[in-house]
């Protein structure tokens, strides 16, 4: 069975790049299908890949949490491909998300600027967040765990990410 999702994408494509896409469609022209773009001002379609690596990547993910419902997404370096002030929108948009398919999200990041953009909707649930750091010193390895309603102080407090 396949839902009927799509509106979620392409409203959250829309509210982070504005009208550069008009709608979303996947197509087969050839054996392989793709999302492809609608792009108004061009008066054709296009392959997605080809439009943004960062809209691609944002449509990826999405995609990924709306298959996934009740299940785990893993997103390795979610700020590559996006522009630092598109971060709060991006995290919005994941978050709605994976709270609507009570997906949870594992995301990786080395960008402090990524982390500090996910603080406000962090603030309204802190309990549905957490910080897992991974550390090596001495030749040992380590995680220290901060819990939602810490990770502003351990951000203020140099817990630099590296």
């Amino acid at each position: 069975m396949v839902q009927k999702r799509e509106k979620e994408v392409l409203e959250s494509v829309q509210q982070m790049y504005g009208s550069l896409i008009g709608n979303l469609t996947v197509l087969a022209p050839s054996q392989v299908a793709s999302v492809y773009a609608d792009l108004p001002h061009l008066g054709q379609r296009l392959p997605l890949s080809l439009v943004s690596a960062g809209i691609n990547k944002f449509v990826t993910v999405l995609s990924a949490i709306l298959t996934r419902p009740n299940g785990v997404v893993l997103i390795d370096e979610i700020e590559n491909g996006f522009y630092y002030e598109t971060f709060p929108h991006l995290w919005k948009a994941v978050v709605k998300l994976a709270t609507t398919c009570q997906t949870q999200v594992f995301v990786s990041s080395h960008s402090i600027e990524c982390i500090r953009a996910l603080l406000p909707i962090l603030k309204s649930n802190p309990s549905d967040f957490m910080l897992l750091r991974a550390e090596r010193e001495n030749g040992a390895s380590g995680v220290t765990a901060v819990q939602g309603d810490f990770f502003e102080a351990a951000l203020e407090q140099n817990f630099e990410i590296r």
